[in-house]
């Protein structure tokens, strides 16, 4: 928990461009929406039963969250 915690905190941090934008970066911008699409997704997922289904997306979403 504590490092899910930690990468939203280090996010604004870590990023040491000189180009503050994102209107030039479009990969950045794609990944930042990824980013928070699969945070909604493992949100959602918190509050469901630990079925088959939901384990597996689980899983993944958490892979992606952490790369």
């Amino acid at each position: 928990m504590i490092g899910s915690l930690a990468i939203l905190l280090l996010m604004p941090i870590l990023d040491r461009s000189d180009i503050r934008s994102s209107n030039f970066r479009p990969f950045n911008k794609a990944l930042v929406g990824i980013f928070f699409a699969v945070f909604g997704i493992l949100m959602v997922l918190g509050g469901k039963h630990v079925e088959d289904p939901y384990i597996l997306v689980g899983q993944i979403s958490t892979g992606l969250y952490f790369s």
